[in-house]
């Protein structure tokens, strides 16, 4: 995903390196009341670019961790 705000000078690319048990990292799911919605967590490992708006040169780069949560509708 690319991060940038109403006319800037630069974006911050976001990308997932590794998600969840297959790398060794925990992850998890439960449904919420009713069960007509369901929540996965996962550690995950980002690693975030700097770059200008409309070029592909990356002017800084790091990495670090953090919770990856989203949800789906079951119904």
């Amino acid at each position: 995903m690319t991060i940038g705000l109403l006319h800037s000078t630069y974006a911050l690319d976001v990308k997932i390196v590794k998600r969840g048990s297959r790398f060794g990292l925990w992850s998890h799911s439960f449904m919420l009341v009713g069960g007509d919605f369901e929540i996965h967590e996962a550690q995950t490992l980002f690693e975030f670019s700097l770059r200008k708006m409309g070029s592909a040169e990356v002017l800084q780069k790091t990495a670090g961790s953090g919770l990856w949560e989203f949800g789906a509708p079951l119904v």
